[in-house]
C-alpha cells in the first residue's frame, strides 16, 4: 500500500473505536484508531515521505494480531499537540509570565486554571518542564522538578499568561527569562503506534514528532525490528517536545527486539523501556489454582498469560525466582484480579504474597548505533 507523497489528515470523529488495555497507559476506552490493521499478514505500508497529521486524541497506527507488517517512510505529527510549550518572559518570587503561541497551543483561562483546548478535548496545566533556549536540552537538575501543580492563571494580554503562586509552595521554581517551558496538561491515553499480539513487525524510516502517550508500544508481540526510527521534536515548528512519554515501550514481548540507527529527544519519559508485568498471588485456591492481582492500575485489564507459557515464582522480599511452572488457563475475574490454573501443583513453599512473572514473554534485545538525546527520565530501562 503506497501513499503518494503528501499531507494526509486523520480526524478522530471519523476513526474506528475499539477497547484496548494498554500497559503503562491510563485505561481510557474506547481507543480512537486512525489506522487499524487487524489479523492482517504480509503487508507493507509505504508513506513515500508523507506527513500523517492527527486531529484530536487518537492512536495513529494499531497492529492487532498481525504478522509480517512493515511500516516505512512517513512522519506522524499533530495539528494541535497534546502537550503545550511556552517561553518565560518574566520570573519573580511570586509569579511567572509565559508567552504562548496560541495558534499552535490554543488556550482559555477557566476557574483560574490555564486550560488548553483542541479538537474535541480540553485539559488544564498540571506540570512544567524546563528546556535550555539555546541547546533545547532539559536544564540540569530540573527533570523531576515538575512544579506548578497549584497556581492562579490570568491573561496579561493575548498570548501572555501570568501564573501566580498564592500558596507559596516550596516545590515551585522560577526559571530565568528566556527558558523554554514544556507545559504538561494532558494524560497518557493512546500510544503512537500500538503493536499487539503481532509477529515479525518492521518499522523503517519513520519519525514520530508527537504522541498522546507512549510512542511505540509493543505488547505481547514477537520479533520486532526498528531501523531509522526517530521520536524527536518537530524543529520546523520550533518545538522542543516530542512524544508525550516513553519512546519505545515493550511489555511482555518475546523473540528478538532489534533497534538500529534510532534516536530520541525531548521525551517526558524513557527512550527505551523493556519489561514484563509481575503480579501478586493473593490466594491459593487449590494445589493448581491461584488467585492473582495486577498491583498497578496501568496494568489492569490485560491478559497476563496464555496456555503453556512458563511462570516464574518470585519471593517478594528477596526478588529471587525460587521455582517455575506451566500455565494451563487464564481466567479474568475483573480488571484487576484473575485466576491462573497450573499444569502441575504449586511448587512447595510458594504461597500468597509471592509474585508471578511470565518467563515466556521475555525478549532478547540488540540495540546498535542509536542516539539517546535529552529526555526527562532514564535512557535505557
Amino acid at each position: 500500500l503506497v501513499f503518494p507523497k503528501g499531507r494526509y489528515d486523520f480526524w478522530a470523529q471519523h476513526a474506528i473505536e475499539k477497547d484496548y488495555h494498554e500497559t503503562n497507559t491510563y485505561d481510557v476506552n474506547p481507543k480512537i484508531l486512525a489506522v487499524l490493521l487487524e489479523q492482517i499478514n504480509d503487508l507493507t505500508i509505504d508513506g513515500n515521505g508523507s506527513e500523517f497529521i492527527m486531529h484530536g486524541r487518537m492512536q495513529p497506527f494499531t497492529l492487532d494480531h498481525c504478522r509480517n507488517i512493515t511500516l516505512k517512510n512517513f512522519s506522524v505529527d499533530w495539528e494541535i499537540p497534546l502537550t503545550a510549550q511556552g517561553i518565560v518572559t518574566q520570573s519573580t518570587s511570586g509569579y511567572l509570565e509565559i508567552e504562548i503561541d496560541s495558534h499552535q497551543y490554543p488556550y482559555i483561562i477557566e476557574n483560574k486554571r490555564l486550560t488548553f483546548v483542541g479538537e474535541g478535548w480540553k485539559s488544564s496545566l498540571w506540570a512544567i518542564m524546563q528546556f535550555d533556549p539555546d541547546t533545547h536540552l532539559v536544564l540540569p537538575n530540573t527533570g523531576d522538578n515538575l512544579g506548578w501543580r497549584s497556581y492562579d492563571a490570568t491573561e496579561v494580554k493575548p498570548g501572555l499568561i501570568r501564573l501566580s503562586d498564592p500558596k507559596k509552595e516550596a516545590d515551585k521554581f522560577f526559571p530565568a527569562p528566556g527558558t523554554v517551558l514544556v507545559l504538561r496538561h494532558s494524560t497518557r491515553d493512546h500510544a503512537g503506534i500500538f503493536i499487539y499480539h503481532s509477529m515479525d513487525t518492521k518499522l523503517e524510516n519513520v519519525k514520530l514528532f508527537h504522541t498522546c502517550g507512549l510512542g511505540i508500544l509493543s505488547q505481547y508481540s514477537k520479533n520486532i525490528s526498528f531501523n531509522d526510527v526517530h521520536i524527536i521534536p518537530n524543529t520546523s515548528k520550533k518545538r522542543v517536545l516530542s512524544g508525550h512519554d516513553d519512546g519505545f515501550h515493550f511489555m511482555g514481548c518475546s523473540g528478538l527486539l532489534k533497534i538500529e540507527n534510532c534516536s530520541w529527544a525531548g521525551l517526558m519519559d524513557d527512550p527505551i523501556n523493556i519489561h514484563g508485568t509481575c503480579s501478586r498471588i493473593m490466594e491459593v485456591l487449590s494445589p493448581t489454582r491461584i488467585k492473582c492481582k495486577f498491583m498497578q492500575d496501568m496494568s489492569e485489564g490485560m491478559e497476563w498469560g496464555r496456555p503453556d507459557e512458563t511462570i516464574g515464582f518470585i519471593e517478594h522480599k528477596t526478588m529471587r525466582t525460587v521455582a517455575t511452572g506451566k500455565m494451563n488457563k487464564f481466567e479474568a475475574l475483573n480488571k484487576a484480579e484473575f485466576i491462573i490454573e497450573l499444569s502441575a501443583p504449586l511448587p512447595a513453599g510458594v504461597e500468597a504474597g509471592y509474585v508471578i512473572e511470565n518467563l515466556t514473554c521475555t525478549p532478547d534485545a540488540e540495540i546498535r548505533n542509536c542516539h539517546f538525546g535529552s529526555c526527562r527520565a532514564r535512557g535505557l530501562l
